[in-house]
């Protein structure tokens, strides 16, 4: 499913996608040829998508953002970012499975991840990714290539490694 996001920016709404009804445990693609200005996604619900792709956004400043009090779980598909623009999310991510982020060139902020119970997420990308906030849970992180920069204060329990890339942790990862 495709994200438009023009008539309503709520990411479980039925009309802010090109097919109804909104998905779930689904993959699905955001663009900015089918966002147009919509590329402000609210997440007032929570909501579980097996995979986000993000493609065609335009300039290194039109990523979309992912704002709300609510939980955006991501399944085993991971995220892929296409784009050389950024890919913000403030809401809360958790993973549902172990997953493999390809931040592409554009990079990708996440304010905080919930690893659960013991999924690992390995990054990968020529971009940054940036975690903001706490990586919790008992999973573990992978960095594969790439920059990946912890500044939060993390409790997630799993291992953490660096294959390759560079780790920057400028908070806490002292439970990992």
């Amino acid at each position: 499913n495709t994200w438009k996001g023009t008539l309503n920016n709520s990411l479980t709404a039925n009309n802010a996608w090109q097919s109804s009804p909104a998905p779930s445990d689904a993959y699905v693609l955001f663009t900015g040829t089918a966002a147009g200005s919509g590329r402000a996604v609210t997440v007032d619900s929570n909501a579980n998508l097996r995979g986000l792709y993000f493609k065609s956004t335009g300039s290194g400043t039109l990523g979309f953002t992912f704002s709300g009090a609510s939980t955006l779980t991501v399944g085993r598909g991971g995220i892929t970012n296409y784009d050389t623009s950024r890919q913000t999310f403030s809401a809360a991510l958790a993973l549902g499975s172990h997953q493999y982020w390809n931040v592409g060139p554009g990079g990708v902020t996440a304010a905080s991840i919930s690893t659960g119970t013991g999924f690992l997420l390995e990054i990968a990308g020529s971009g940054t990714t940036r975690i903001t906030g706490n990586v919790s849970g008992s999973g573990g992180v992978a960095l594969t290539s790439g920059r990946l920069e912890l500044t939060g204060s993390s409790g997630y329990t799993g291992a953490t490694w660096a294959h390759a890339g560079t780790l920057v942790v400028d908070g806490t990862i002292a439970s990992s």
